[in-house]
């Protein structure tokens, strides 16, 4: 959606069309770091390293990141930790609404086991 000044209410926007920057940028609170559990630790570090390393962009408010996201491509995590290994991302309120987003604008949505399926009370999230 985009306000447009001189109009009263809100239009639908195309989205714009992928850069030659497209997935290059993650966002990520790399703040908890040395909480995340071995494995989510190793997939930030491959982001960061390789010949065409991820950029970091990191709001800290899920929804500009993943409007962010939607806008410029890349990957927004949400990495559990040792505090909260389900994670600390509300199913009903955060992580469904914006799976769902994220799918709708042809974005692909993975679970801490990979899968593709919908998220649901007990898989891990909080």
């Amino acid at each position: 959606m985009s306000l447009t000044p001189a109009l009263p209410f809100l239009s639908a926007a195309p989205l714009p069309p992928p850069s030659s920057s497209a997935a290059q940028i993650y966002s990520c609170n790399e703040g908890n770091y040395a909480a995340f559990p071995r494995g989510f630790q190793r997939f930030l570090d491959d982001a960061k390293g390789g010949e065409k390393p991820y950029s970091l962009r990191y709001v800290g408010s899920m929804v500009a990141d993943v409007h962010r996201t939607l806008l410029y491509g890349g990957i927004f995590a949400y990495g559990p930790t040792l505090a909260a290994p389900g994670g600390k991302l509300r199913l009903l309120y955060e992580v469904n609404p914006m799976s769902m987003i994220m799918e709708q604008a042809g974005g692909k949505v993975r679970g801490e086991k990979g899968g593709t399926e919908r998220c649901r009370s007990g898989d891990g999230a909080a």
